[in-house]
């Protein structure tokens, strides 16, 4: 049981949409937000195709229906499998990562999370894809992930990782943080969950 949520949904033939949300708190309560919280984004994803109409229509049933001390993190995109083209509305995640050419740039940063504000606007952003680019997202449990001595696994250790994988496939990207995050900590219990999702353009 746990406040991360990742999710794939078809939205037709040439286009999919991924959510990734982090619910504050952990245990039931959190699971259950977490729960409720991708049930209104599949109900409505299909039905509104303006992001920032989207993720606000969204934002306003987190607010109504979750306690006042309770927001969200959501990063949600929707890609386009004909031009490698993803467009994204960021409520308080982390920004996205792209891997290109064994660099690694920044996407824009969103606004507030979920359920702080009953009134939010929001703003959709795009970028495009080339071949073998990489589209990394995360929760806090990776970079915030603490070793024997309190301290982080940290975003300078997770830049460095994707910059000497970018030639390799999502999977093998994926495996390679997972590993390292687990010779970090060490014997420490795992304090917050950790999510990734790494997208690759192929053609």
């Amino acid at each position: 049981m746990c406040g991360d949520l990742i999710d794939f949904l078809k939205l037709d033939p040439e286009r999919f949409s991924i959510a990734m949300a982090d619910v504050a708190g952990k245990g039931l309560h959190a699971a259950l937000i977490t729960a409720k919280l991708q049930a209104t984004i599949r109900a409505l994803a299909g039905e509104i195709t303006s992001l920032p109409e989207l993720i606000g229509r969204i934002n306003t049933i987190v607010h109504r229906d979750s306690p006042s001390h309770i927001f969200s993190s959501l990063l949600y995109l929707e890609c386009s499998q004909l031009n490698g083209t993803i467009r994204f509305v960021n409520a308080g995640h982390f920004p996205a990562l792209i891997v290109r050419n064994a660099e690694v740039e920044e996407c824009m940063r969103g606004e507030a999370a979920l359920g702080l504000s009953g009134t939010m606007n929001f703003l959709e952003h795009s970028v495009t894809l080339n071949t073998n680019d990489h589209f990394v997202l995360y929760s806090d449990g990776l970079i915030e992930a603490k070793n024997e001595t309190g301290e982080f696994f940290g975003k300078e250790r997770l830049l460095n990782l994707l910059k000497s994988t970018s030639n390799d496939t999502p999977e093998q990207t994926g495996f390679a943080i997972l590993r390292a995050v687990d010779r970090f900590i060490g014997t420490t219990t795992a304090s917050d969950d950790l999510s990734i999702i790494i997208l690759q353009r192929t053609e």
